[in-house]
């Protein structure tokens, strides 16, 4: 819909920009608002003027000719909104070509689908670690393995994403440090689920500082959310308590970076793994501090202690698996698969999350699952697949009238 209406001369101002343009008028039904960009585009219908006002945010050095501010606004107002996210915050914007290979189109679904159930692990294996060492210990190691890994992103780095992207983590730090210290009280299949209504806490985000309205999709999801919420919490016979509220800073902090994210992404497609790479370098920097700090608290560090739990065999190998898989190449493999399909088929697997937390539980540590565990896990599953799909259709129909209003 931008190159139906951007034409030159465009007059630059400091510190934003304002133009104004001669176009044929088009329906204001037919241009998206991109929330990402530093600029607003306000359209009158019946008008042949389009204004955009505010602070732009440039890829780098550009061209100060009208042509050249033209070029940079365009690939600003051009950038596609269809983009995918999971309960974490990772995010990426699909390819709108097919993807090649021998599998074709079903090659993506089914390495997100395997990177689905992997990841669902990662609830148990927290569990298992913080019974061999101290929590703070588990989430500084487990973090510094997977910045490790994915270290060869930062280079890639636009340095206008950095703070933005630093920023996100601290929200993402604080929801990890919750998982890992709820874990310790609290079933894993119960943490799985609350943590995927993180979903449900992005469109609220939306709605109280974007501007979205409070549609019937939101309210659904809302609803579930909350109805799946009793549930858990009324599941094992046992009053919530402490650890509860820690698991519950798991939607509230993903919720906020997977807002963030959004915006980044669709300011900087081509930074998904280099945003990804500072988040996890900005968790471990913060995960090494707590465990300094508390081994500190406890003396272990200072009488040398403070790693012994991590030296056994079962416990390496428990690091290695959530450092190096569930945490660092599941976000590699996401990453790529959710480039090569569309967000409604990537919200139906992703929305299988916490399904297969609950089944790792009771696989690897034995967790019963009770009639409100089951009830409660599908009213969540439930509200999350009414938001990610509902959003997702939401985007491939806006794309498809911007197409229409090209052609």
């Amino acid at each position: 819909a931008a190159d139906a209406f951007l034409r030159p001369p465009i007059h630059a101002q400091r510190p934003g920009l304002r133009q104004h343009v001669s176009a044929s008028p088009l329906p204001a039904s037919t241009v998206r608002r991109k929330r990402s960009l530093g600029s607003r585009m306000q359209v009158e219908p019946g008008l042949d003027t389009w204004e955009v006002t505010g602070e732009l945010r440039p890829s780098g050095r550009i061209d100060s000719s009208p042509e050249g501010i033209e070029a940079e606004v365009r690939r600003l107002l051009i950038i596609p909104a269809d983009v995918v996210c999971d309960t974490r915050g990772v995010c990426v914007i699909p390819d709108e070509e097919p993807p090649a290979g021998p599998l074709g189109e079903w090659g993506p679904r089914l390495l997100l689908l395997v990177v689905t159930i992997v990841y669902g692990s990662n609830f148990a294996f927290g569990r298992i670690l913080n019974e061999a060492m101290p929590s703070s210990v588990a989430c500084g190691l487990r973090f510094s393995i997977a910045a490790a890994v994915l270290a060869p992103f930062l280079p890639q780095l636009n340095r206008a994403v950095v703070f933005p992207a630093v920023a996100s983590s601290l929200a993402i730090t604080v929801a990890y440090i919750g998982q890992i210290l709820a874990l310790q009280t609290v079933a894993a299949g119960k943490v799985g689920f609350i943590c995927s209504l993180a979903i449900i806490v992005c469109p609220v985000l939306e709605v109280l500082f974007d501007g979205r309205k409070i549609d019937k999709t939101l309210m659904a999801s809302v609803s579930l959310a909350i109805a799946g919420g009793a549930f858990l919490e009324l599941s094992g016979g046992e009053a919530p308590g402490f650890g509860d509220l820690l698991a519950f800073t798991q939607p509230i902090g993903f919720g906020i970076g997977y807002w963030a994210t959004v915006k980044l992404m669709q300011t900087y497609p081509e930074q998904a793994m280099p945003i990804t790479a500072v988040q996890t370098t900005t968790i471990a920097f913060s995960s090494i501090l707590w465990m300094l700090g508390a081994g500190l608290f406890s003396g272990s560090l200072l009488d040398g202690t403070l790693l012994n739990g991590a030296a056994n065999p079962a416990a390496i190998g428990a690091l290695l698996y959530t450092g190096v898989l569930t945490t660092a190449l599941t976000r590699v493999g996401e990453t790529q698969a959710l480039k090569g399909m569309s967000g409604t088929d990537a919200a139906v697997i992703l929305t299988t999350e916490p399904i297969w937390a609950l089944t790792w539980a009771a696989a690897l540590v034995g967790e019963e699952i009770g009639l409100n565990a089951i009830i409660g896990g599908a009213l969540v599953t439930a509200a999350c697949a009414v938001n990610f799909v509902g959003e997702a259709e939401g985007a491939e129909v806006a794309e498809d009238a911007e197409s229409g209003a090209d052609a």
